[in-house]
């Protein structure tokens, strides 16, 4: 049946195919009839109207061979069923040249398409004309063996046409007729004769005629013997065969540029020797008499061209023009668009034909080049030049290969193109280059860009001197690519016997490629300069002497006043004293300074006296001429030898007769002017020997100022803008030892004020500039204030105190909407309370310092502290982050093993002021602290079991004191401690400062914490030597090079969110042993067991981020701020935005899925860290690709050094693949727990009671736990498919929230179908089913009350007692997270209280939660539970033997 169904499909196809190509076809209609026949005949000097219809768009085409007669065309649409579409041809006046084929068809069909071509052949009868082409004689060409046809097509179907070969014998050719063994002769009357093939060797009358023969057509009509029949002469002429004929070129005389209204001029080129035909084909077959045709004309022999003119062009001449070219044998053609252009169109178009505007190169290679397409019009006054990259008109030099060698730059210009080439790169051609297009109408610049890539190249400009005791400038000239990094270097003598020291610049400055970078020097000391350049392809470097001289210039002549006037030339009065002094630097003349007069030698003598000194740089000799006469005048030279070369100075002297200082010109006057208009004062001087000139108003000298500026030797005063108190006597006064001359003025104002307008207009002036700033004051204020306020709006902070509780979405974790909870103001801290210290830590956006606080913590004046701030000027996204933590913090309760919150200030928040008050671990993180004690660590694993032995160590005790400083004072114990709130402010002790009493609780119901408060070294073991670490001042041993260099360089290699809190402590320290190792593990997983029941993910688990306080207790920080970071946006575009690849789960590197999994995946590193003393994971192997792609295969790292067996394989449970194949927290405590001594694991244990008492009592209050609402963040919840739709409520969001509404949940839960709620929670966090690890230890949960026990809980009175179990006995790793302390035996569970109608259910499976909605254990009973002396938690039994 198949078969038959697809041949049926195959004859439907082939049915509709053949169908549709035969309705394709055209049809022609005469007279409304459709014409089926491929003639028709009408009579000559008529008209006639032929219609065709097709499916398609149609038109006609038909041959031109007739000038009298009128065609038109006419097309448009049809609405017919078959067709829709229709041209109609009218023939008007129609002469017997019209007779011929007139097809109708589709406007894209080939020629010879006969199924899209409708053909009719139109007779057009003229009794007077028998023949379509008439002439008397006709030439013909044709080759050897080929087909011939001989036109002679009749007028008319009844005219009879008869071929006769040669004139003279009158042979008639039959039809059907063989001329020879192989040619036919056929007659088709819409054709003519056709002979095939025509062997002209053989039809031709002999030897001395093979190139030409004779044949008539003779035309008659049977009908009308009254006419003589007419005769057609056709001339064949026989030409070699060609194999092909050239492709003809059309020349545009325009250029492509033809303007509507002008003629344009066509000429098509041909190269042939042999004969051809020519023809033009128009655009749409246009033609009228504004086309005129010219005749074929021979240049040569061989080269030929035929005209064509179209006058008056129109826009409807655009088109394509096309020239045929046939031999008779072959043909040819070729196309030429001509674009008509509007009379004022005019535009300029530059494009780089590869699309390359910008080209990098490298420095050696031999020339770039860009090619430009222009296009442009009109081109009349059309101009293009280049400008280089300096800017510089660039000379056209044609390219060839002589110009290439030797010119930088070589041109090529078309009409439409123009090419630059540039040879020979080198640095300095980075830049800009334009090319410049210019016509009578517009100017179009093309810039392209040329990127050189280069090492650096550099030299110093500098002064061959500097004069001592003033500053000077160098300059380091660098041209290179990439931007280089420049360095100075400076040693101050031009010996060996100093270093080059680094120096830094002054200032720089970068034009293009080219860095001047300035350096300042004082002059105090010759020596050397260094400038260095170094970028990623190489450096350069250059050095100069830099030196110091005392003589200006290095060479210099001065006489006894320094001065030597610019004519070199001093005038002397008969009598005077006469110095001149000469000076040249030690560096570069010889000590030899030798005087001339007149170009003759001066000796020593009474006449003149030469005295020779020297500084440290320079030699000097000095020329004293006393009681000069006119015989001293004349030409003094100082001559003085650099390098075998005489270098000098000459100045002339002339001595004449004491003259008294004459004013000879000057424009002191009383004056009376306008404020504040400037004024010149002038006072020209002359006189012999030299005078000098004063100015003074009212008797007091005048100095220069700002305002003041003096000129020409002091000779002009100018005042540039006169005040009231320029009013005044001024005078000039000159002298010299002769006498001396002034000249005085009196300057008034017209327009100054009354004292009493001036005093009033003081004082308003006063007024208004203070108004103005005021006013300013307030814009400012109000401009930054509404700036902050957008600024929170845009960071998401504007309802930070009161929190976006309506937004939270409880299907999502902590980590995505953390900064959706309130903030309880109850923690806010006073400012002004704090004392900030010396800085912990600091990341790429936050530092932690340390301080003192008052009163932060009951009963303590002061407490040490740490302070976690975000830096100032950051992005509000670390602020944002900060926050999130902060609000984490607030709502997560207390735990041993965590940095505890204490308090924060959050006033200025805005102002990106924030301060989280936190515990101080003075120690600092795990990772600093074992690498600078790891040379003392103790390795307590024996070598033949290969297991632990605690007391293999025989030079140390394992009994060491609580304080790993060796202080044993039981008040230090409580140190860490943080457990109650002070009455104004937040509470909590600082962990490492004084204080941390427990108040009243802890003498009503946890004094036995104070017994098990020591540490467990302090228990057992007979062994009393110690062994110390003596640590530096500055809290650092005896670490190696490469991790100090490690120590002091966290910050930047580090991810941004991290605080890198180091440790800041003296003294001598316990060494580091096996047992510590562990207990900072068993205390990290406790931790994290804690976040994990409260449901926060820490993300960046690490040695960093674990802080070592007092009594070797280990604190997890830097939690809630991870998975922020990672979700940000803005933290994945930056740059510099680094991520712990090294310490992060497979899942997490590849799909960004962080976990309570992905945590377990890190604490499998913490403890190949801890077991490792510090090493970096995975060394030798980079955090890239390749680390993953070895993860993904399979690759674990190996058993570091310092672990067990058991160790290591609970590392490698930690890094399993399949993230619901990790150990749960609650596993990794109980394995590590089993790892320790008894005395010691319940020893820390025990500490942890404190914190378990302040979470009930917070509890037991009117606090809502917050933290309830949000999903647990483990593996199965995060991967599971979930979507979200955003939807706009009918109001705004001025918060900057909208309301989630899910529009699929997914939902791991199981809901009762009897369930009134539509978020059924457990009191137990849900745990996959598939990870069983994770429920080992666990108790029903139903018969416990959590720490911290969730807002909503499951209604219990429908529950079937026999569902749940008594609880297991062998948790005791973190029995406080899963209950609350067992208070009395017969207390009913808190959790009994609760129902479903505490929950407030919204629609859209959205949970709104009262704020202060208390659902929890109630405070007056739990005291009075306490008060009973009922066991609180962890009495003397193990705590995994104690049953709820």
């Amino acid at each position: 049946m198949d078969k038959f169904y697809r041949l049926f499909c195959c004859l439907l196809y082939f049915g509709f195919l053949f169908t549709g190509l035969d309705a394709t076809k055209p049809k022609i209609y005469i007279d409304n009839k459709v014409h089926d026949y491929l003639e028709h005949v009408i009579a000559s000097n008529g008209n006639f109207t032929v219609i065709c219809e097709g499916t398609e768009p149609i038109n006609w085409v038909f041959n031109e061979t007739s000038t009298s007669s009128t065609k038109r065309i006419e097309s448009n649409r049809i609405d017919k069923k078959e067709f829709k579409y229709s041209s109609t041809l009218y023939l008007e006046n129609a002469n017997y040249r019209d007779t011929g084929f007139f097809n109708c068809k589709a406007t894209d069909a080939e020629d010879g398409d006969r199924n899209r071509t409708a053909e009719l052949y139109l007779y057009v009868e003229d009794p007077e004309h028998l023949a379509v082409l008439d002439e008397d004689y006709n030439t013909l060409h044709t080759h050897y063996n080929s087909e011939m046809i001989i036109p002679c097509r009749p007028t008319s179907p009844n005219v009879k046409v008869v071929l006769y070969k040669n004139e003279e014998t009158e042979e008639e050719v039959h039809l059907g007729q063989r001329l020879n063994d192989s040619t036919v002769v056929q007659f088709t009357p819409t054709i003519g004769f056709i002979i095939t093939p025509y062997d002209a060797g053989n039809q031709m009358g002999g030897p001395e005629d093979q190139n030409s023969q004779i044949y008539v057509c003779q035309f008659s009509r049977d009908d009308d013997l009254s006419n003589a029949p007419q005769n057609v002469h056709y001339i064949i002429i026989v030409e070699p065969k060609a194999t092909f004929i050239d492709r003809p070129e059309i020349e545009d005389t325009s250029n492509g540029h033809t303007i509507v209204g002008s003629t344009m001029h066509l000429r098509c080129h041909l190269n042939s020797i042999v004969q051809f035909s020519m023809k033009w084909v128009l655009p749409n077959n246009r033609d009228d008499h504004r086309f005129v045709y010219g005749n074929i004309t021979s240049v040569s022999q061989s080269s030929h061209y035929k005209d064509l003119w179209i006058r008056n062009v129109t826009k409807e001449d655009q088109g394509n023009y096309q020239c045929l070219v046939n031999d008779y044998t072959n043909n040819n053609n070729q196309t030429h668009f001509v674009k008509v252009y509007d009379v004022n169109e005019h535009f300029i178009n530059l494009t780089e034909e590869n699309n390359l505007y910008s080209i990098s190169a490298s420095a050696g290679e031999p020339s770039v080049q860009w090619s430009i397409d222009v296009d442009t019009h009109p081109v009349e006054n059309f101009t293009m030049y280049w400008l280089n990259n300096k800017n510089e008109f660039i000379e056209m030099i044609e390219m060839d290969e002589m110009s290439t060698k030797s010119q930088k730059y070589t041109t090529k210009r078309t009409k439409t193109e123009v090419v630059l080439k540039i040879n020979r790169i080198s640095i300095t051609d980075f830049g800009n280059y334009t090319l410049v297009a210019k016509n009578a109408y517009e100017e179009e610049r093309l810039n392209l860009f040329l990127n050189i890539t280069d090492k650096p190249t550099l030299h110093i400009e500098s002064s061959p001197f500097h004069f001592i005791g003033q500053k000077s400038y160098l300059n380091c000239v660098v041209a290179a690519y990439p931007k280089p990094i420049v360095r100075w270097a400076y040693k101050d003598c031009l010996t060996d016997q100093c270093k080059f020291n680094p120096i830094k610049e002054f200032s720089s400055e970068t034009n293009g490629l080219q860095i001047v970078s300035k350096l300042q020097l004082l002059a105090r000391n010759s020596g050397l300069v260094r400038c260095m350049a170094e970028n990623t392809l190489g450096t350069d470097e250059s050095e100069i002497g830099y030196y110091v001289t005392d003589i200006k210039n290095g060479f210099d002549m001065w006489t006894s006043e320094n001065v030597i006037h610019e004519d070199r030339m001093d005038k002397v009065a008969v009598g005077d004293q006469v110095v001149l002094n000469c000076g040249a630097s030690v560096y570069n003349y010889s000590k030899n300074i030798i005087w001339y007069k007149d170009n003759e030698r001066l000796e020593h003598g009474d006449e003149f006296v030469v005295e020779q000194s020297f500084t440290d740089f320079s030699y000097k000799s000095k020329l004293t001429m006393k009681n000069v006469t006119y015989n001293e005048s004349g030409d003094y030279t100082c001559k003085v030898v650099n390098q075998a070369i005489t270098n000098e100075l000459n100045v002339t002297l002339k001595v004449l007769d004491p003259q008294r200082p004459i004013i000879f010109k000057s424009n002191l006057k009383d004056l009376s002017m306008d404020l504040p208009d400037s004024i010149k004062m002038e006072c020209f001087f002359k006189g012999i020997p030299a005078a000098s000139i004063a100015w003074f108003k009212d008797d007091k000298m005048i100095k220069e100022d700002n305002r003041t500026f003096f000129n020409n030797n002091n000779q002009v005063m100018l005042f540039k803008r006169t005040v009231e108190l320029d009013e005044g006597v001024y005078r000039c006064q000159v002298r010299n030892r002769i006498g001396g001359v002034y000249r005085a003025m009196r300057l008034t104002f017209n327009n100054k004020s009354s004292p009493y307008v001036k005093y009033v207009s003081g004082v308003a002036g006063f007024l208004l500039f203070l108004l103005i700033v005021c006013i300013a004051f307030l814009i400012i204020k109000c401009r930054k204030e509404k700036k902050l306020r957008d600024e929170l709006r845009k960071a998401g902070l504007e309802n930070f105190e009161e929190g976006m509780m309506e937004n939270i979405n409880s299907e999502l974790d902590l980590g995505e909407q953390a900064e959706l909870l309130p903030y309880d103001r109850k923690w806010e801290f006073p400012r002004e309370k704090i004392k900030l210290g010396k800085q912990l830590g600091s990341g790429a956006f936050g530092v932690v310092m340390k301080a003192e606080a008052e009163g932060i913590v009951e009963n303590e004046d002061k407490s040490t502290v740490a302070v976690k701030m975000v830096k100032r000027n950051t992005d509000f996204m670390y602020t944002r982050a900060l926050v999130s933590e902060l609000k984490i913090m607030v709502h997560l309760g207390k735990h041993l093993n965590v940095v505890n919150l204490l308090g924060a200030c959050t006033k200025n928040i805005a102002k990106r002021e924030l301060l989280v008050i936190v515990e101080f671990c003075r120690y600092g993180n795990l990772h600093n602290y074992l690498i600078r004690h790891r040379e003392n660590f103790i390795d307590q694993i024996d070598p033949k079991t290969e297991k632990i032995n605690f007391c293999i160590d025989e030079l140390r005790s394992c009994s060491f004191s609580s304080n790993r400083s060796n202080s044993t004072s039981s008040k230090a114990n409580l140190k860490y401690l943080a457990l109650s709130f002070p009455k104004n402010n937040s509470g909590g002790n600082s962990d490492g400062s004084g204080g941390g009493g427990v108040g009243g609780m802890m003498g009503a119901g946890g004094g036995h914490v104070n017994g098990m408060m020591a540490d467990y070294r302090s228990i057992n073991t007979g062994q009393t030597d110690t062994t110390l670490v003596t640590m530096t001042p500055n809290g650092v041993g005896e670490v190696g090079q490469d991790d100090l260099m490690t120590l002091s360089n966290n910050s930047s290699i580090q991810p941004q969110w991290r605080s890198n809190y180091r440790g800041d402590y003296k003294g001598n320290v316990q060494p580091i042993c096996t047992k510590d190792l562990l207990t900072w593990a068993f205390q990290v997983s406790r931790a994290m067991e804690y976040l994990s029941s409260r449901k926060v993910l820490h993300g960046d688990l690490a040695a960093r981020n674990i802080l070592l306080a007092d009594n070797n207790i280990v604190k997890i920080c830097d939690f809630g701020l991870a998975k922020s970071m990672y979700k940000n946006e803005n933290y994945k575009k930056k740059g510099d935005g680094l991520m712990p690849i090294k310490w992060m789960a497979i899942e997490s590197i590849g799909d960004r899925i962080f976990s309570m999994q992905s945590d377990v995946w890190s604490f499998g590193i913490v403890l190949w860290e801890f077991f490792s003393l510090a090493k970096t994971p995975y060394p030798g192997m980079e955090a890239n690709e390749r680390l993953y792609q070895h993860l993904k295969n399979g690759y674990r790292m190996d058993k570091p050094h310092y672990a067990t067996k058991e160790i290591y394989r609970m590392m490698m449970d930690c890094w399993e693949a399949n993230p619901l194949n990790r150990p749960s927290f609650t596993t990794l405590a109980q394995r590590i727990g089993f790892m320790l001594e008894e005395n010691v694991r319940q020893f820390y244990i025990d500490l942890n009671d404190p914190y378990l008492q302040i979470n009930t009592m917070r509890l037991g209050g009117d606090e809502s736990d917050y933290l309830a609402m949000f999903s647990p963040p483990d593996f199965e919840n995060l991967s599971s498919p979930q979507s979200y739709i955003n939807e706009e409520d009918a109001q705004s969001h001025p918060n900057g929230y909208m309301c989630m509404k899910q529009g699929t949940i997914f939902s791991p839960r199981a809901m009762s179908p009897s369930s009134e709620t539509a978020f059924p929670f457990e009191l137990e966090s849900s745990r996959s089913k598939k990870n069983s690890e994770s429920e080992e230890g666990g108790v029903c949960g139903r018969e416990t009350v959590v720490e911290m026990v969730p807002m909503l809980e499951r209604s219990e009175h429908n529950r079937d007692p026999s569902d749940c179990t008594t609880a297991s006995s062998t948790s005791f790793s973190n029995p406080s997270y899963h209950a609350l302390p067992v208070l009395a035996p017969s207390s009913p569970p808190p959790s009994s209280h609760i129902s479903g109608e505490d929950i407030l259910q919204a629609e859209n499976n959205y949970v709104n939660m009262p704020k202060n909605k208390s659902v929890y254990l109630n405070n007056n009973k739990l005291q009075e539970m306490v008060d009973t002396g009922t066991p609180y938690v962890n009495n003397t039994t193990r705590d995994w033997e104690r049953v709820g």
